[in-house]
């Protein structure tokens, strides 16, 4: 099991090294404890891997378990509609708050070097879909409100062809193919091929979100590379309707009730919104338009991490989580930060290798308090993370729902900003005849606020920072890049440090703040009292703004009359000239 999980030689595993050391993460845990009640008949608590951490401790504990009864998922009865799965209700509630975006749109382009057989490359897409209902799946919504998957049986898959020439550029190109999808008409899987020369073809292709996700693609690519090199297929006995519709059961949704009590008990207390220091006023709409800013920590501090994590029996995930947390928390001035985070949503083995939107998020709370030495806070979100994600069936849209959180189309409910650990395993696309390589579509959105993604890689961890270009400058992004890397640096060297004492500015920056930025001492007139200065200034500029308030601005003008006003209201009151008024 370990073998196959962490793609080593078995020969190489023994059977007193972590799981973790050997390459383990938050991902492969899961699917470890789906094979475990797979093959053994065991249901092993995802927590327990944690503590339980080499084969030998873990052999022990599974051996004095009491057998569990492995239950497959089941066909679904054949129908002309199927029920929506929970992930796919999300989606569309998106889709139907605006129709036009293209935030949910998963895009990508591959240069193709070589020479093309186009009728080989359309005839393996037509064997993908042929492969995999939900590629040729649309959603048909009544007039009741209700929404239902329908697979067309007979959808003809059609290579939009495109040719280089003086009036389109290959830029124009990829943005007239990116655009918003019909989830009612489809298809909701398209690719195109832009011919550059003849030996040098742009591979595009676009999907919704409502049909795939991270570790999809993945196997998206690998039966495609299978297809092309007339590679068989064993056939697949589940489809993505049969978790559709297995969702729907009573013994399903029963083994979600102790997991509703677990996220009610999580937001219990009142949430505080996290206000980050914007540079601009947050839109009542969101627009989803974005940038990022992409940074790297060294081979040596990543293996300085994974150590400081391994010596407190936290995954590289958690250690990381902590930090950005501690971030949030200095830069809002909060001790309650609430960060989503996505989790792959295979709870079950028999969904492995089906295609299809099973991602759920989690709105992971933590409270980084000043008084906390990053190790004992470490120790916090390590059990606060292995608690959410022993519960992560429990989908975010019913928490939301339950907790009857007062939607805002200028926020997302919950929270804002999110924390994105890349360690699915994705397959490379590489065909025999043909050299492939990635080309970057420019197609930048961001859906929250900010968002750190973090990419575990041999050079390093490489991370960026996708945000919101409605609320940030790319300066702010910069900032908060150096912010970042210092806490690393501060934890590292001292991993017992409180909180408190984690200090963002450096003593250059505080000086600076304090000292220079806040020299605005200067001279006046000693003859005059304040309001002859103020009076003097609204005859000088009277339509000049004078007060800025929660988005209200008085001009000196109006801000004299209203002083006035008060003063005639005083007087009216008996008050003369001179009195001292509270």
């Amino acid at each position: 099991i370990w073998s196959d999980i962490l793609r080593l030689d078995s020969e190489v595993i023994s059977v007193t090294r972590s799981f973790f050391e050997l390459g383990g993460n938050s991902l492969r845990a899961m699917v470890l404890v789906n094979k475990i009640l797979l093959i053994f008949e065991v249901d092993l608590p995802l927590a327990d891997v944690f503590r339980y951490v080499d084969i030998r401790s873990l052999g022990n504990y599974i051996s004095k378990l009491d057998r569990s009864v492995y239950s497959s998922i089941p066909l679904a009865e054949e129908m002309p509609l199927y029920t929506l799965s929970s992930a796919q209700r999300r989606m569309y509630f998106l889709y139907r708050f605006d129709r036009l975006s293209l935030a949910y749109s998963m895009s990508e382009a591959m240069r193709l070097s070589g020479v093309l057989d186009k009728d080989r490359l359309i005839e393996s897409f037509e064997k993908l879909l042929l492969r995999h209902e939900l590629l040729r799946t649309v959603f048909v919504e009544e007039e009741s409100g209700n929404v239902y998957q329908q697979i067309l049986t007979d959808h003809v898959f059609v290579l939009e062809e495109y040719t280089l020439s003086d009036d389109k550029t290959t830029k124009e190109i990829i943005t007239s193919f990116i655009r918003p999808f019909n989830l009612s008409s489809g298809p909701l899987l398209r690719v195109g091929i832009i011919q550059e020369s003849d030996e040098s073809h742009l591979l595009l292709i676009d999907m919704h979100h409502i049909i795939s996700d991270g570790i999809s693609h993945g196997i998206l690519v690998g039966d495609f590379i299978s297809l092309y090199e007339g590679i068989d297929l064993p056939p697949l006995r589940l489809q993505y309707k049969d978790y559709s519709e297995w969702q729907q059961s009573d013994d399903y949704k029963s083994g979600l009730k102790l997991q509703r009590e677990y996220w009610l008990g999580e937001y219990s207390e009142d949430l505080s919104i996290l206000e980050l220091p914007t540079d601009y006023k947050r839109p009542e709409t969101k627009s989803h338009k974005g940038s990022r800013v992409p940074f790297r920590l060294s081979q040596s501090t990543t293996a300085s991490l994974k150590s400081l994590g391994e010596r407190e029996g936290a995954t590289l995930f958690m250690t990381m989580l902590s930090i950005f947390n501690i971030l949030l928390s200095k830069l809002s001035n909060q001790e309650d930060v609430v960060v989503g985070t996505a989790v792959a949503g295979r709870s079950h083995a028999d969904l492995e290798g089906i295609v299809g939107m099973f991602v759920n998020t989690l709105a992971l709370r933590n409270y980084p308090k000043a008084d906390l030495s990053f190790k004992a806070f470490l120790g916090k979100v390590k059990e606060r993370s292995l608690s959410s994600f022993s519960n992560q069936d429990y989908q975010y849209e019913d928490l939301v729902d339950e907790l009857d959180v007062v939607r805002d189309t200028g926020r997302n409910p919950l929270f804002d900003v999110v924390f994105a650990y890349h360690n699915f395993e994705g397959s490379d696309l590489e065909l025999s005849d043909l050299k492939v390589s990635s080309y970057d579509t420019d197609h930048e959105v961001s859906k929250f606020d900010l968002t750190l993604n973090v990419v575990e890689h041999d050079e390093g961890i490489l991370l960026n920072y996708m945000y919101a270009t409605d609320l940030f400058k790319p300066e702010t992004i910069d900032r908060f890049i150096v912010y970042f890397e210092r806490i690393v640096d501060i934890v590292l060297s001292n991993p017992d440090i409180l909180l408190s004492d984690i200090q963002l500015l450096d003593q250059k920056e505080e000086q600076l703040l304090l000292e220079t930025f806040n020299a605005t001492d200067f001279d006046y007139p000693k003859n005059k009292t304040i309001v002859n200065l103020f009076e003097s200034r609204v005859k000088l500029d009277p339509l000049g703004t004078a007060l800025i308030y929660e988005g209200e601005e008085l001009s000196y003008s109006d801000l004299n009359n209203r002083a006035n006003q008060v003063s005639r209201y005083l007087h009216l009151q008996g008050f003369e000239e001179g009195a001292i008024i509270g």
